[in-house]
């Protein structure tokens, strides 16, 4: 080869490689902006706000590596729900896991693991977006545009504050390029590539496979009806390689998932309802945008009472899904004036699965209007739907259209004569900024989780028991779900506990009871809504007698046969927001609650005082004879 062209081709590789290293750079640059002042307290403090689903997140890599080091099952363990224990497999989100587990041990600390998978999350999915667009445009500016509306949406921005598997969107983009590749080029190994990588959306969340293997299907649709001819075969063959490959891979990974022995809880109808889109949420930027215009979740974001959910007061980030004005004008003028090839094909595909994120009936700030809508038919006919919860999350797909309509009308204008090429930059820059102010978090909610000392000493501690943390209560009545920060403070102390959180639990775990000693202390969400004002909402009160019997001649025994040496009682209930959920009641708690439950476990011990306590904490210890 003359040295010449071999320049050349090593020239040109130096320009890709150049170009692509800017772009991560430029997504990289802008994250560390959007979610300011995050990148200063990295190492102390958590993106976003609360510690629900962060912390069982965080559990779930912490478990992993201790499962590993200390050869335990990853799926079943009896750390959490101790001594039953329960399958973890109902909801794996594996890829996160592991990415989350390589970084823990580089770091050994799990808040900036947690901040680095979501850092990860953003810059990945403004590429992947980049990568998408520019296999339509070639254009550096316009798709790099549609990285940003895409990864910056305030969907991401949402999620990525509250649920880490939720952050990692890069993957969808990414699938639906090789679709497309394999459409113009029928190339076999783009369909290997492509099915990899469906097989790495489905082991990051089960959302999102759900979500790409629909657009697969829309795609391969739209495709046979455009083309009837025999480059039709060619595709089906090649769409058929990318299926199989990604099918099987996400079920052999994800068994667990998919054909556990153990039955999972589904979702009623009633929680779909809460957990999608109300036409407004489209239009209001969220109350955390950074000019605070509608700050008051109260009156967009909460409390709606909802059929099959008698007064259940409820804020969810669900409804947090706000388009962007500029994103929706770029896209609009694309749809109007350029009408680029595949424009109308991505319109129509933001609108469907914008229609199945309203989820089954049409709501209007936030109030049902009596208007049945297609995902209520998905709940009702396909089989597995009712182990979605959330139709609120499938607007992802929608967000990736208005991306790429709205690198459209950005390309048109990059390439458009009648400017020059300061005008274009200037446009450029105007438009970028726009969507950047549109979507803007900045600054991000942070938040420090305060771990109280007494789990240090509790580590020190060799010999086997397990810990009793209240308040007990979650799903139901009589079942141990408890607060993930009680994970959060496991993975400190390293001893089993009683209750746990899991977000698709075993019907079994529900159902479990353990013993009437834990049904004392079990804080029963909707009951203590309902009693309060008459009661206190204990179910004890109705049973002092049964109670008093059981406390002197049979409590302590159970503990001991439950394994339990630490009880710890929290002042605090230790839930996100609570004065708006109304799910709990915090002066209920410390007023009636905490002192009753103290008073039980000093009677039970036979001690005038707690081990321990202070501000935050009464800590009871049980101390052989």
């Amino acid at each position: 080869m003359p040295e010449d062209i071999l320049k050349n081709k090593l020239d040109s590789h130096k320009d890709i490689f150049f170009i692509h290293s800017l772009v991560i750079s430029i997504f990289f640059i802008l994250t560390i902006i959007l979610t300011f002042p995050v990148i200063f307290d990295f190492n102390s403090e958590l993106a976003g706000e609360g510690c629900h689903d962060k912390c069982h997140m965080m559990w779930r890599i912490w478990w992993a590596d201790y499962s590993i080091e200390n050869n335990l099952d990853f799926l079943n363990t009896d750390y959490i729900f101790y001594p039953d224990g329960t399958s973890i497999g109902g909801n794996l989100a594996l890829f996160t896991t592991g990415l989350g587990l390589m970084i823990f041990k580089l770091t050994n600390n799990l808040i900036s693991v947690y901040n680095t998978v979501i850092f990860i999350g953003f810059v990945f999915g403004g590429y992947s977006a980049y990568l998408l667009a520019n296999h339509f445009n070639r254009n550096l500016y316009s798709s790099i545009i549609a990285g940003v509306v895409f990864t910056f949406s305030t969907y991401h921005l949402t999620h990525s504050g509250h649920h880490i598997g939720l952050s990692m969107i890069g993957w969808i983009p990414l699938y639906i390029l090789f679709l497309f590749k394999i459409q113009s080029k029928h190339s076999t190994l783009y369909s290997i590539f492509g099915g990899i990588i469906l097989f790495l959306v489905g082991i990051t969340h089960l959302y999102y496979f759900v979500m790409v293997m629909m657009f697969s299907f829309v795609f391969l649709g739209v495709f046979l009806l455009k083309k009837k001819d025999v480059s039709n075969k060619i595709f089906i063959k090649q769409f058929s390689i990318i299926m199989v490959i990604g099918i099987i891979l996400t079920v052999s990974f994800s068994y667990s998932t998919f054909f556990s022995d153990e039955e999972f809880e589904t979702n009623p109808l009633w929680q779909h309802e809460m957990f999608s889109v109300s036409i407004e949420n489209l239009i209001m930027p969220s109350p955390k945008h950074t000019t605070q215009i509608y700050s008051d979740y109260e009156l967009l974001y909460g409390f709606h009472a909802l059929a099959g959910s008698p007064d259940v007061g409820f804020r969810s980030v669900e409804q947090v899904v706000y388009l962007g004005y500029a994103a929706i004008i770029l896209a609009t003028i694309a749809l109007i004036k350029f009408r680029r090839q595949y424009a109308w094909f991505w319109a129509s595909v933001g609108g469907l699965f914008l229609l199945i994120s309203l989820g089954p009936e049409l709501r209007f700030f936030n109030n049902l209007t009596g208007i049945i809508l297609p995902e209520r038919l998905l709940y009702e006919f396909v089989p597995g739907w009712d182990s979605i919860r959330a139709p609120a999350r499938f607007i992802v797909i929608t967000n990736i259209s208005l991306a790429i309509l709205s690198s459209y009308t950005v390309y048109s204008i990059m390439k458009k004569s009648v400017f020059s090429n300061k005008v274009k930059y200037v446009i450029f820059s105007i438009i970028i900024v726009a969507i950047l102010i549109d979507f803007s978090f900045s600054p991000m909610d942070t938040n420090e989780i305060d771990v109280p000392e007494i789990y240090n000493e509790i580590k020190l501690d060799s010999s086997e028991f397990s810990i009793l943390e209240l308040p007990l209560g979650g799903y139901g009545e009589n079942n141990l779900i408890s607060a993930p920060i009680f994970m959060y403070f496991q993975t400190i102390h390293e001893k089993p506990i009683i209750g746990g959180y899991e977000s698709r639990p075993s019907k079994d775990l529900l159902e479990n009871q353990s013993s009437y000693f834990l049904n004392i202390f079990h804080y029963s969400v909707r009951e203590a809504m309902e009693r309060a004002d008459r009661d206190g909402g204990i179910r004890y009160e109705s049973e002092n007698e049964r109670m008093e019997k059981y406390l002197d001649n049979s409590a302590l025994s159970d503990m001991k046969t439950l394994g339990i040496k630490y009880v710890i009682i929290h002042k605090s209930t230790l839930f996100d927001d609570i004065e708006k959920s109304r799910l709990y009641s915090d002066k209920f708690h410390q007023e009636k609650y905490v002192p009753k439950v103290n008073e039980i476990m000093l009677k039970i011990l036979d001690m005038e005082k707690p081990y321990f306590e202070d501000k935050d904490l009464i800590v009871h210890k049980i101390i052989e004879n």
